[in-house]
């Protein structure tokens, strides 16, 4: 998220990363670099793992939102962001895991149950 003058960009990238801690580093730089071209300060990156399997285009933007207002960056967040019901990385982490482990179950349950009525998967 970046904060210019009154004005207030939320904005989605994605990472093709060899892991949480790689895709932080890496948006966390996009992120400054972005701040820097349009004059403005980072005030929040988040990431969100989003497993395997998912191939997006390196550094691609697929969501942005601006908003106008007079708030500073601190009440900005305190109101639309940091309510304090949200989901904290380790709970997304286990949701998204646990997600994961049933599609992977839910595959190898069908895998097996064609195999046992002599269906090719």
């Amino acid at each position: 998220m970046y904060h210019h003058d009154d004005e207030f960009e939320e904005r989605l990238t994605l990472w093709a990363a060899d892991g949480f801690s790689d895709a932080l580093d890496r948006g966390e730089e996009e992120a400054r670099r972005y701040a820097t071209s349009v004059e403005s300060e980072v005030i929040f990156v988040h990431v969100c793992p989003l497993g395997s399997g998912f191939a997006p285009e390196d550094g691609v933007e697929v969501f942005s939102l601006m908003r106008r207002s007079s708030r500073s960056s601190s009440e900005y967040l305190d109101l639309l962001i940091d309510t304090g019901s949200e989901f904290v990385r380790s709970d997304l982490e286990d949701m998204v895991i646990e997600e994961l482990v049933q599609e992977r179950l839910a595959e190898t349950e069908d895998k097996s149950s064609a195999m046992t009525s002599g269906i090719d998967p």
